[in-house]
Protein backbone atom coordinates (compact mmCIF):
# COMPACT_ATOMS: atom_id res chain seq x y z
CA UNK A 1 0.00 0.00 0.00
CA UNK A 2 1.77 3.26 -1.06
CA UNK A 3 1.53 5.59 1.74
CA UNK A 4 0.54 9.67 2.04
CA UNK A 5 3.97 10.89 1.19
CA UNK A 6 4.51 8.63 -1.89
CA UNK A 7 1.03 10.17 -3.32
CA UNK A 8 2.18 13.70 -2.06
CA UNK A 9 5.68 13.82 -3.89
CA UNK A 10 3.88 12.28 -6.79
CA UNK A 11 1.11 15.44 -6.30
CA UNK A 12 4.83 17.53 -6.37
CA UNK A 13 5.42 16.34 -9.81
CA UNK A 14 2.57 16.54 -11.56
CA UNK A 15 2.35 20.52 -10.00
CA UNK A 16 5.43 21.03 -11.68
CA UNK A 17 4.73 19.70 -15.06
CA UNK A 18 1.39 21.61 -15.15
CA UNK A 19 2.69 24.77 -13.61
CA UNK A 20 6.27 24.98 -15.49
CA UNK A 21 6.70 22.53 -17.58
CA UNK A 22 3.57 22.55 -20.11
CA UNK A 23 3.50 26.31 -20.01
CA UNK A 24 7.57 27.07 -21.02
CA UNK A 25 7.26 23.91 -23.60
CA UNK A 26 4.09 25.68 -24.98
CA UNK A 27 6.47 28.65 -26.05
CA UNK A 28 8.83 26.65 -27.52
CA UNK A 29 8.77 25.86 -31.18
CA UNK A 30 6.15 23.09 -31.99
CA UNK A 31 9.07 20.26 -32.70
CA UNK A 32 10.80 21.39 -30.04
CA UNK A 33 7.74 21.58 -27.41
CA UNK A 34 6.41 18.06 -29.04
CA UNK A 35 9.79 16.49 -28.40
CA UNK A 36 9.88 17.95 -24.57
CA UNK A 37 6.34 16.52 -24.09
CA UNK A 38 7.29 13.34 -25.40
CA UNK A 39 10.61 13.71 -23.10
CA UNK A 40 7.77 14.16 -19.62
CA UNK A 41 5.10 11.48 -20.89
CA UNK A 42 8.28 8.56 -20.45
CA UNK A 43 8.75 9.97 -17.21
CA UNK A 44 5.02 9.76 -16.39
CA UNK A 45 5.09 6.40 -17.89
CA UNK A 46 7.96 5.26 -15.29
CA UNK A 47 6.38 6.34 -12.62
CA UNK A 48 2.78 4.95 -13.37
CA UNK A 49 0.51 8.46 -12.82
CA UNK A 50 -1.73 10.52 -14.70
CA UNK A 51 -3.82 13.08 -13.53
CA UNK A 52 -6.40 10.78 -12.66
CA UNK A 53 -4.40 8.08 -11.00
CA UNK A 54 -3.11 10.97 -8.53
CA UNK A 55 -6.49 11.79 -7.79
CA UNK A 56 -7.17 8.06 -7.06
CA UNK A 57 -4.07 7.47 -5.01
CA UNK A 58 -3.10 4.63 -7.04
CA UNK A 59 -1.52 3.32 -9.75
CA UNK A 60 -3.37 1.63 -12.80
CA UNK A 61 -2.78 2.89 -16.38
CA UNK A 62 0.13 1.34 -17.14
CA UNK A 63 -1.18 -2.35 -16.48
CA UNK A 64 -5.35 -1.21 -17.89
CA UNK A 65 -3.52 -0.25 -20.72
CA UNK A 66 -1.58 -2.97 -21.47
CA UNK A 67 -4.54 -5.22 -20.92
CA UNK A 68 -5.80 -2.88 -23.56
CA UNK A 69 -3.44 -3.45 -25.64
CA UNK A 70 -3.80 -7.25 -25.44
CA UNK A 71 -7.68 -7.06 -26.03
CA UNK A 72 -7.13 -5.34 -29.41
CA UNK A 73 -4.02 -7.10 -30.60
CA UNK A 74 -4.45 -10.82 -28.47
CA UNK A 75 -1.71 -12.15 -31.03
CA UNK A 76 1.17 -9.55 -30.38
CA UNK A 77 4.02 -9.91 -27.69
CA UNK A 78 4.32 -8.87 -24.40
CA UNK A 79 7.08 -6.68 -25.87
CA UNK A 80 5.01 -4.80 -28.35
CA UNK A 81 2.16 -4.09 -25.67
CA UNK A 82 5.23 -2.64 -23.56
CA UNK A 83 5.95 0.04 -26.30
CA UNK A 84 2.20 0.64 -26.97
CA UNK A 85 1.91 1.51 -23.22
CA UNK A 86 4.71 4.18 -23.31
CA UNK A 87 3.58 5.65 -27.10
CA UNK A 88 0.26 6.07 -24.92
CA UNK A 89 2.02 8.10 -22.61
CA UNK A 90 3.68 10.33 -25.01
CA UNK A 91 0.93 10.80 -26.78
CA UNK A 92 -1.02 12.02 -23.57
CA UNK A 93 1.84 14.22 -22.34
CA UNK A 94 1.94 16.06 -26.27
CA UNK A 95 -2.21 16.08 -25.88
CA UNK A 96 -1.88 18.16 -22.36
CA UNK A 97 0.74 20.11 -24.59
CA UNK A 98 -1.41 20.88 -27.18
CA UNK A 99 -3.99 21.84 -24.49
CA UNK A 100 -1.62 24.71 -23.96
CA UNK A 101 -1.83 25.75 -27.21
CA UNK A 102 -5.16 26.05 -27.40
CA UNK A 103 -5.75 27.77 -24.15
CA UNK A 104 -3.15 30.60 -25.00
CA UNK A 105 -4.03 30.66 -29.06
CA UNK A 106 -0.77 29.45 -30.41
CA UNK A 107 -1.99 27.73 -33.13
CA UNK A 108 -1.53 30.11 -35.96
CA UNK A 109 1.25 27.57 -37.58
CA UNK A 110 -0.52 25.06 -37.17
CA UNK A 111 -2.01 23.59 -40.72
CA UNK A 112 -5.21 21.38 -40.72
CA UNK A 113 -6.63 18.86 -44.02
CA UNK A 114 -9.25 17.25 -43.55
CA UNK A 115 -10.00 13.52 -45.37
CA UNK A 116 -13.77 13.42 -45.79
CA UNK A 117 -14.16 16.84 -46.85
CA UNK A 118 -18.12 16.04 -47.49
CA UNK A 119 -18.78 15.53 -44.28
CA UNK A 120 -17.34 18.43 -43.07
CA UNK A 121 -18.71 20.83 -45.54
CA UNK A 122 -22.06 19.49 -45.62
CA UNK A 123 -22.26 20.20 -41.41
CA UNK A 124 -20.20 23.27 -41.80
CA UNK A 125 -21.93 24.89 -44.49
CA UNK A 126 -25.23 23.14 -44.71
CA UNK A 127 -25.82 23.29 -41.01
CA UNK A 128 -27.07 19.83 -40.84
CA UNK A 129 -26.59 19.67 -36.86
CA UNK A 130 -24.88 16.32 -36.37
CA UNK A 131 -23.78 14.33 -33.76
CA UNK A 132 -19.73 13.48 -33.81
CA UNK A 133 -18.22 10.73 -32.56
CA UNK A 134 -14.89 10.63 -31.38
CA UNK A 135 -12.52 9.01 -28.74
CA UNK A 136 -9.55 10.50 -26.39
CA UNK A 137 -7.29 9.18 -29.11
CA UNK A 138 -3.79 11.17 -30.64
CA UNK A 139 -4.74 15.15 -31.16
CA UNK A 140 -8.79 14.83 -31.20
CA UNK A 141 -9.42 18.48 -29.34
CA UNK A 142 -6.89 20.18 -31.07
CA UNK A 143 -8.51 18.73 -33.78
CA UNK A 144 -12.03 20.09 -32.76
CA UNK A 145 -10.65 23.71 -32.06
CA UNK A 146 -8.78 23.43 -35.44
CA UNK A 147 -11.75 23.03 -37.20
CA UNK A 148 -13.15 25.65 -35.80
CA UNK A 149 -10.82 27.75 -37.03
CA UNK A 150 -11.80 26.42 -40.65
CA UNK A 151 -15.40 27.54 -39.63
CA UNK A 152 -17.38 24.94 -37.94
CA UNK A 153 -19.99 25.35 -35.32
CA UNK A 154 -20.28 22.96 -32.73
CA UNK A 155 -20.29 22.36 -29.30
CA UNK A 156 -18.13 20.16 -27.28
CA UNK A 157 -19.66 17.67 -24.78
CA UNK A 158 -17.56 17.39 -21.68
CA UNK A 159 -17.83 15.85 -17.81
CA UNK A 160 -17.70 17.77 -14.63
CA UNK A 161 -15.58 14.55 -13.26
CA UNK A 162 -12.63 17.24 -13.24
CA UNK A 163 -14.12 19.34 -10.50
CA UNK A 164 -13.85 16.25 -8.32
CA UNK A 165 -12.21 18.03 -5.19
CA UNK A 166 -9.90 14.94 -5.46
CA UNK A 167 -8.62 16.02 -8.67
CA UNK A 168 -5.59 18.87 -7.50
CA UNK A 169 -5.97 22.46 -8.43
CA UNK A 170 -2.90 22.89 -11.16
CA UNK A 171 -4.85 20.65 -13.19
CA UNK A 172 -8.50 21.79 -12.40
CA UNK A 173 -7.32 25.36 -13.81
CA UNK A 174 -5.73 23.64 -16.90
CA UNK A 175 -8.98 22.39 -17.78
CA UNK A 176 -10.06 25.41 -17.25
CA UNK A 177 -8.29 27.40 -19.48
CA UNK A 178 -8.22 24.74 -21.82
CA UNK A 179 -12.04 24.60 -22.18
CA UNK A 180 -11.84 28.35 -22.70
CA UNK A 181 -9.82 28.36 -25.45
CA UNK A 182 -11.70 26.01 -27.28
CA UNK A 183 -14.35 27.75 -26.50
CA UNK A 184 -12.93 31.44 -28.72
CA UNK A 185 -12.75 28.57 -31.61
CA UNK A 186 -15.97 27.12 -31.68
CA UNK A 187 -18.32 29.83 -33.55
CA UNK A 188 -20.67 30.46 -31.23
CA UNK A 189 -20.29 26.57 -29.48
CA UNK A 190 -19.23 26.28 -26.10
CA UNK A 191 -17.29 23.63 -24.33
CA UNK A 192 -19.29 22.33 -21.41
CA UNK A 193 -20.45 19.93 -19.37
CA UNK A 194 -23.12 17.43 -19.66
CA UNK A 195 -24.38 17.34 -16.43
CA UNK A 196 -25.74 21.02 -16.68
CA UNK A 197 -26.12 21.81 -20.49
CA UNK A 198 -27.62 19.03 -22.02
CA UNK A 199 -30.67 20.81 -22.93
CA UNK A 200 -28.36 23.38 -24.70
CA UNK A 201 -27.19 20.86 -26.56
CA UNK A 202 -30.72 19.29 -28.00
CA UNK A 203 -31.49 23.23 -28.84
CA UNK A 204 -28.17 23.62 -30.48
CA UNK A 205 -28.29 20.71 -32.41
CA UNK A 206 -32.17 21.29 -33.64
CA UNK A 207 -30.55 25.28 -34.83
CA UNK A 208 -28.12 23.51 -36.64
CA UNK A 209 -25.22 23.38 -34.62
CA UNK A 210 -23.31 20.43 -34.04
CA UNK A 211 -22.47 18.71 -31.31
CA UNK A 212 -18.78 16.41 -30.75
CA UNK A 213 -19.35 13.66 -28.37
CA UNK A 214 -15.95 11.69 -26.55
CA UNK A 215 -17.76 8.22 -26.64
CA UNK A 216 -15.67 5.73 -25.10
CA UNK A 217 -17.18 5.60 -21.56
CA UNK A 218 -17.97 1.94 -20.48
CA UNK A 219 -21.22 1.81 -19.07
CA UNK A 220 -22.24 0.83 -15.37
CA UNK A 221 -24.64 -2.16 -16.58
CA UNK A 222 -25.55 -3.78 -19.36
CA UNK A 223 -29.19 -3.02 -19.47
CA UNK A 224 -29.05 0.49 -19.89
CA UNK A 225 -26.08 0.48 -22.51
CA UNK A 226 -25.27 0.83 -25.97
CA UNK A 227 -23.95 -2.87 -26.79
CA UNK A 228 -21.05 -2.30 -29.53
CA UNK A 229 -18.71 -5.37 -31.36
CA UNK A 230 -15.55 -3.81 -30.61
CA UNK A 231 -12.23 -5.46 -29.63
CA UNK A 232 -13.66 -8.75 -30.62
CA UNK A 233 -15.95 -8.47 -28.26
CA UNK A 234 -19.53 -7.07 -27.70
CA UNK A 235 -19.35 -4.55 -25.10
CA UNK A 236 -21.71 -2.27 -23.31
CA UNK A 237 -20.95 1.50 -24.08
CA UNK A 238 -22.59 4.27 -21.99
CA UNK A 239 -25.61 5.60 -24.11
CA UNK A 240 -24.94 9.25 -23.95
CA UNK A 241 -23.97 9.54 -27.68
CA UNK A 242 -26.81 7.33 -28.59
CA UNK A 243 -29.12 8.91 -26.09
CA UNK A 244 -28.65 12.59 -27.89
CA UNK A 245 -28.68 11.20 -31.56
CA UNK A 246 -32.29 9.25 -30.67
CA UNK A 247 -33.44 12.42 -28.91
CA UNK A 248 -32.23 14.86 -31.34
CA UNK A 249 -32.90 12.42 -34.67
CA UNK A 250 -29.63 14.34 -35.93
CA UNK A 251 -27.18 12.75 -38.76
CA UNK A 252 -24.07 11.04 -37.02
CA UNK A 253 -20.75 10.98 -38.19
CA UNK A 254 -17.38 10.31 -36.53
CA UNK A 255 -13.66 11.30 -36.82
CA UNK A 256 -10.25 11.29 -35.27
CA UNK A 257 -7.47 14.36 -35.43
CA UNK A 258 -4.52 12.71 -36.17
CA UNK A 259 -1.13 14.24 -35.70
CA UNK A 260 1.50 14.23 -38.68
CA UNK A 261 4.18 16.35 -37.88
CA UNK A 262 4.85 18.69 -34.80
CA UNK A 263 2.77 21.47 -37.14
CA UNK A 264 0.63 19.18 -39.09
CA UNK A 265 -2.67 17.42 -38.25
CA UNK A 266 -5.17 15.38 -39.71
CA UNK A 267 -8.48 15.14 -39.76
CA UNK A 268 -10.36 11.69 -40.67
CA UNK A 269 -14.56 12.05 -41.37
CA UNK A 270 -16.56 8.67 -42.05
CA UNK A 271 -19.53 9.41 -44.31
CA UNK A 272 -22.77 11.21 -42.32
CA UNK A 273 -25.37 8.39 -41.79
CA UNK A 274 -29.33 8.61 -41.03
CA UNK A 275 -29.15 7.62 -37.17
CA UNK A 276 -30.56 4.22 -37.45
CA UNK A 277 -30.86 2.35 -40.87
CA UNK A 278 -34.45 1.75 -43.00
CA UNK A 279 -34.98 -1.36 -40.72
CA UNK A 280 -34.70 0.64 -37.38
CA UNK A 281 -32.00 -1.21 -36.04
CA UNK A 282 -28.52 0.90 -35.18
CA UNK A 283 -26.04 -0.34 -37.71
CA UNK A 284 -25.15 2.54 -38.45
CA UNK A 285 -23.85 3.55 -34.99
CA UNK A 286 -21.97 0.41 -35.16
CA UNK A 287 -20.43 1.27 -38.30
CA UNK A 288 -18.99 4.75 -36.88
CA UNK A 289 -17.50 3.05 -33.75
CA UNK A 290 -15.58 -0.11 -36.35
CA UNK A 291 -14.42 2.96 -37.58
CA UNK A 292 -12.78 4.53 -34.67
CA UNK A 293 -11.72 0.51 -33.89
CA UNK A 294 -10.12 0.68 -37.64
CA UNK A 295 -8.27 3.79 -36.76
CA UNK A 296 -6.94 2.68 -32.92
CA UNK A 297 -5.86 -0.63 -34.50
CA UNK A 298 -3.34 1.57 -37.16
CA UNK A 299 -2.27 3.94 -34.31
CA UNK A 300 -2.68 1.93 -31.32
CA UNK A 301 -0.71 3.57 -29.06
CA UNK A 302 -1.99 6.79 -29.58
CA UNK A 303 -5.55 6.13 -27.47
CA UNK A 304 -4.44 7.51 -24.16
CA UNK A 305 -7.74 6.73 -22.94
CA UNK A 306 -6.93 2.99 -23.60
CA UNK A 307 -7.06 1.82 -19.57
CA UNK A 308 -10.64 2.20 -20.19
CA UNK A 309 -11.04 -0.95 -22.19
CA UNK A 310 -10.43 -3.41 -19.72
CA UNK A 311 -13.52 -1.85 -17.89
CA UNK A 312 -16.08 -2.28 -20.09
CA UNK A 313 -18.52 -4.95 -19.47
CA UNK A 314 -19.40 -7.87 -22.24
CA UNK A 315 -22.85 -8.45 -22.98
CA UNK A 316 -22.54 -11.94 -23.77
CA UNK A 317 -21.31 -12.66 -20.36
CA UNK A 318 -24.07 -10.34 -18.67
CA UNK A 319 -26.79 -12.47 -20.72
CA UNK A 320 -25.06 -15.51 -20.08
CA UNK A 321 -25.25 -14.94 -16.21
CA UNK A 322 -28.60 -13.45 -16.00
CA UNK A 323 -30.24 -16.70 -17.53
Amino acid sequence: MQTNRHWRRLGYVQWLIFQIVWPLAARLPKSVGVRVAAWVGLVLYALDIDWRSIALQRHYVKDKTHKAAKMLLPESPDSLATSLVRTRFATASVEELQGHWIAYDRLGDVELSIEGKETFDAICYKKLGACLLTFHFDSTLLGVSLMGRAGLATNLMTSNVVENPSVSPCVQTYFKNKYAGIDRHLNGGIAAYVETHLRRFYADIKAGVSIVILGEAPASECQDATPITFANQRLAFAPGFLRVAEKTKAPIAAFVCVRVSAKKYRVIFTPLYAYSDASGHTANVQAIFSFMEAQIRLRPGRWWAADQLPNFLSVEEDRAKSH
